[in-house]
């Protein structure tokens, strides 16, 4: 996957765990526990197609539908 090369910042260690948004609930609880191992300060949900039935407590979520959301609810007041 390209993902870890995207999200790569200096200081930052960056770990992918790329589910298909569509291949359901149990492939994302699976992803969701791979990268749990790691212990991540906060996850990027950067596709359009996850909601948040794809978000788990405990870790700091940015889900990409949302933030354009909120963006857009800004700009047009």
């Amino acid at each position: 996957t390209q993902l870890p090369r995207k999200w790569a910042r200096p200081g930052t260690e960056v770990h992918a765990e790329p589910p298909i948004p569509s291949a359901g609930a149990q492939e994302a609880e699976l992803a969701a526990r791979r990268l749990a191992a790691h212990r991540p300060d906060r996850v990027v949900m950067d596709c359009m197609s996850y909601t948040t039935l794809h978000r788990d407590a405990g870790v700091t979520m940015l889900l990409a539908v949302k933030t354009v959301a909120r963006i857009a609810a800004k700009l047009t007041g």
